[in-house]
C-alpha cells in the first residue's frame, strides 16, 4: 500500500463532502426528478401495507420513485444509501402512509405516470407541517452549533 498525503489525495479522488439538505428540500429535488421524466411511467411496490415490516423495509424495485431518488448524485450525497423502502422512509422523513401512497400497486397499478406521483411529492414539501419541521431542524442545527466545543 503506498502512503498519500492528504492533499494528494483531494487532487486524485473524487472526493464528495455530505451535504446536508432539509426535508422540504428533499421533497423538492425528489419531486422536480420525477417530474422531469414527463410522461414516462413508474414501477410501483406490491402489497405494501400487507408485508410484515422487516420484508417491507428492504423492498425494492427498479425504475420505482424511489430507484429514481437514489439514481441522484445530490439525494445520494445528501445520505440516500440506497433504493429500499426503509431507506426512502427514513431519508424523506414520511410515514409509512405517506410513503405508501407514492409508491404501492393499489393506488396507481401496476405502474404509476411519474407526473402523478411527482405531484404528490410536491404536495408532502410544500404542507405546514413541513415547513415547521424545516424551520426547527435549522433551529436545532444553529443551537448545536452554538454550543459546540472548540
Amino acid at each position: 500500500m503506498k502512503h498519500r498525503t492528504l492533499e494528494d489525495l483531494l487532487v486524485e479522488a473524487d472526493v464528495a463532502v455530505a451535504t446536508p439538505l432539509t426535508r422540504r428540500e428533499k421533497l423538492t429535488r425528489w419531486a422536480d426528478l420525477l417530474a422531469s421524466l414527463n410522461l414516462k411511467s413508474l414501477s410501483t411496490l406490491p402489497s405494501v401495507e400487507y408485508m410484515p415490516k422487516p420484508e417491507r423495509l428492504g423492498l425494492r424495485k427498479e425504475n420505482s420513485a424511489i430507484s429514481v431518488a437514489f439514481a441522484d448524485p445530490v439525494l445520494r450525497n445528501a445520505g440516500l444509501r440506497d433504493d429500499t423502502y426503509g431507506a426512502a422512509l427514513e431519508f424523506f422523513e414520511l410515514s409509512h402512509g405517506q410513503l405508501h401512497r407514492l409508491t404501492c400497486r393499489c393506488h396507481y397499478g401496476v405502474s404509476a405516470p411519474a407526473e402523478r406521483v411527482s405531484r404528490r411529492v410536491r404536495g408532502l414539501s410544500t404542507s405546514l407541517m413541513t415547513r415547521v419541521n424545516d424551520v426547527a431542524s435549522r433551529l436545532v442545527t444553529a443551537t448545536r452549533a452554538l454550543f459546540a466545543p472548540v
